[in-house]
């Protein structure tokens, strides 16, 4: 009984740091997003000028 119970708690640990991490990983990817679209319409612009 004792060995099912220490593996259904670090199951449940594990469980728990997942969830966060997921958080993260979804957190950065967004900010990733952002940045990369925002680097395109920097250099669309600076193509425009200098086409101009």
């Amino acid at each position: 009984m004792t060995r099912l119970k220490a593996l259904i708690s670090s199951l449940v640990t594990l469980r728990s740091a997942r969830a966060p991490m997921r958080c993260t990983v979804a957190i950065s990817r967004s900010t990733s997003e952002s940045v990369t679209s925002r680097s395109r319409s920097t250099s669309n612009a600076d193509s425009r000028v200098t086409a101009a």
